[in-house]
């Protein structure tokens, strides 16, 4: 039990330190874009309120990120970043909302930065946040007649390219981390695989049913069938023996008392079980495939598909052509 827990704190603190190493040079990027923009807008663009504006910006976020970033943690920050982000972009869009579209952009990140970060759900969250500032902008420009900076369009390309280009790199930057984290959780899944098929040990005739409580058999199982607690994508061995409040090897002696190698061969039968019910009784050319292992608990989709090869002896994408013809025949 202990050890279990020691691989999920380091486990956890490398994630953390690749999050705030993406924010530090996200932050660089931006404070650099920033000051591009505020030397654009003072001198070819003669536009001293928008210099002014992202001057402003520009030391916020620098000042706010020197002040608090070894305070919070890298989702904390990301979150403000996220509410605070496309507030601050919502008077640039304004300003040039019926001359670029570039200004919409930079909206773009967001989501994909949450997807990083954040759950499913948060993710879905921010993106309905981005859409509403933008109906909010849409209805500002559209009822009230305020005037705003102008600037030439031949002189608005600049800044469209060089926008675009922000926003190439940062995405660039948010799916280098994210492979990186992914590969963290790749390896430590297997290296926990490993760990369990070393402690598994084989029940001896001599066993005793004495030695399970049978009532915390049954809330197991319920958990799992009833409450499908395995949908929980960080659902660990751990966790289990801190609910029902006993150590880590009377948890997998009753998994093992059930018939089950290991926790994971246990929690992964769950998982491609649940799998294999969605896509029986799903409409496959309106569901994805990601739809379908992250509900059931998967994390990410290289695990996924190991786990239901090693399983059920085929890949998804064979059991998915296997179904479709089963039904059409």
């Amino acid at each position: 039990m202990i050890t279990e827990r020691l691989d999920e704190t380091t486990l956890n603190s490398k994630v953390e330190k690749l999050k705030l190493r993406f924010i530090h040079y996200y932050v660089i990027i931006t404070c650099t874009t920033l000051i591009v923009y505020i030397l654009t807008f003072y001198y070819f663009m003669q536009g001293p309120f928008m210099t002014m504006y992202f001057t402003v910006g520009l030391i916020t976020l620098s000042y706010i990120y020197l002040i608090i970033g070894k305070k919070y943690t890298a989702n904390d920050m990301m979150q403000v970043y996220m509410i605070v982000a496309p507030l601050y972009n919502s008077y640039i869009m304004l300003v040039f909302w019926e001359t670029s579209v570039a200004s919409f952009v930079t909206l773009f990140p967001v989501p994909v930065a949450a997807y990083l970060f954040l759950s499913k759900k948060e993710c879905i969250g921010y993106l309905l946040y981005i859409i509403a500032i933008s109906f909010i902008c849409f209805f500002i420009r559209e009822n009230f007649n305020i005037e705003f900076e102008k600037f030439p369009y031949h002189k608005l390309v600049i800044t469209d390219i060089l926008l675009f280009c922000f926003n190439l790199v940062i995405i660039i930057l948010i799916l280098f981390y994210h492979d990186r984290i992914n590969k963290l959780y790749i390896l430590s899944e297997f290296t926990s695989v490993k760990s369990e098929d070393k402690k598994s040990v084989v029940v001896q005739e001599g066993y005793e049913k004495e030695d399970i409580d049978e009532e915390i058999v049954e809330r197991l199982q319920n958990l799992m069938e009833n409450e499908m607690l395995f949908k929980n994508p960080n659902l660990s061995i751990s966790t289990l023996s801190t609910y029902f409040d006993v150590n880590y090897t009377y948890i997998s002696k009753i998994i093992r008392h059930l018939g089950y190698n290991n926790f994971n061969h246990y929690l992964n039968r769950y998982r491609i079980n649940h799998v294999k019910m969605l896509m029986n009784e799903s409409d496959l050319h309106k569901v994805t495939l990601m739809f379908i292992y992250t509900e059931a608990g998967f994390s990410n989709q290289a695990t996924f598909n190991r786990v239901f090869k090693q399983i059920e002896g085929v890949t998804p994408s064979e059991y998915i052509s296997l179904i479709k013809t089963e039904k059409l025949n």
